[in-house]
């Protein structure tokens, strides 16, 4: 139920998240970045283990991209200025 429960978020705030007014790169670290910070605060030493692997694992995986494609698209948008305030905001 749990496994449940987090696909629905994550699928959730992935369709929130698409903005049709910016490039789709954009939108997708948007939702690599919202992902990660939704894990990041999910972390509790107090959780099960199995709980506890499944947040570590996720994000690696958002966070781990996140922070690998940042500084490209700080780069390739390093002239509009509306794309790096958004970029600076994650």
């Amino acid at each position: 139920m749990q496994k449940i429960i987090i696909f629905l978020c994550m699928f959730s705030g992935s369709v929130l998240s698409q903005r049709i007014d910016l490039p789709i790169d954009i939108n997708e670290y948007i939702n690599l970045a919202e992902n990660c910070e939704h894990f990041a605060g999910e972390w509790d030493n107090s959780l099960p283990e199995e709980n506890k692997k499944m947040i570590e694992k996720s994000i690696a995986q958002y966070c781990g991209k996140a922070k690998k494609d940042l500084p490209e698209l700080r780069k390739k948008y390093q002239n509009n200025k509306d794309i790096t305030e958004i970029l600076s905001s994650y």
